[in-house]
């Protein structure tokens, strides 16, 4: 169960937004292979609070203003019902995963629903596996002290139009390498090839690359 926001002066009489998320997992090991299938639902009464906004990034943080995909500010929102599924699996040094989700909103104005789904593959090259436990994915630790490398490809999805809502789609394709040096620490570099049909109708195509160094308690 969650709530919006601590109540401030602006928003006094107002009726807080409240909700109600459930996710459910599912992890099955069988013969070394270790799988994960799992399904999330989330509801949100509105309140008050009767807009919403969804928009993003081609997977880089480039620069804060560039978002590419947008569908404005929507107004009457009653309430919204996001579904989502999961499946992957850990095989060795070989992982995968795919993820799809919905959003539907009920609304004043018009009711609209949006999407977005991702595949990804990965690939450790000096042999070790990702860490798995209860559920929750983690990185891979390393056997040598000279660490370890993992090789990954990610395609993702997200459609934003729908019914007078044009707020663009964006497809990308992300190729990365993961160094991971100790158990904590790890270096990545992605390369993201973006095709993207924006709002205003024009197509983009960029293509962005980042590296990122890593450190965690």
């Amino acid at each position: 169960l969650f709530g919006r926001t601590m109540n401030t002066e602006g928003d006094a009489g107002k009726d807080d937004s409240m909700g109600l998320a459930q996710r459910i997992i599912y992890h099955p090991k069988v013969d070394d292979v270790q799988y994960h299938f799992a399904g999330a639902f989330v509801y949100q009464d509105m309140g008050d609070y009767n807009t919403l906004r969804l928009r993003d990034r081609p997977e880089l943080r480039i620069d804060s203003g560039v978002r590419l995909i947008d569908t404005g500010t929507l107004e009457g929102i009653n309430s919204i019902n996001r579904f989502g599924l999961e499946a992957a699996f850990i095989n060795g040094a070989w992982s995968a995963e795919a993820e799809a989700m919905t959003l539907n909103t009920s609304s004043t104005v018009e009711d609209v629903s949006f999407s977005g789904y991702h595949f990804q593959l990965s690939y450790v090259l000096t042999g070790e596996s990702r860490s798995y436990k209860n559920g929750l994915f983690s990185g891979v630790k390393p056997s040598k002290e000279s660490g370890a490398i993992e090789v990954a490809a990610r395609y993702s999805v997200t459609d934003l139009n729908d019914g007078t809502v044009f707020g663009g789609e964006q497809k990308n394709l992300t190729l990365g390498v993961n160094y991971y040096l100790l158990n904590n620490l790890r270096f990545m570099g992605n390369i993201v090839f973006s095709d993207i049909d924006t709002p205003s109708g024009v197509t983009e195509e960029p293509i962005g690359f980042g590296v990122r160094a890593q450190y965690h308690f």
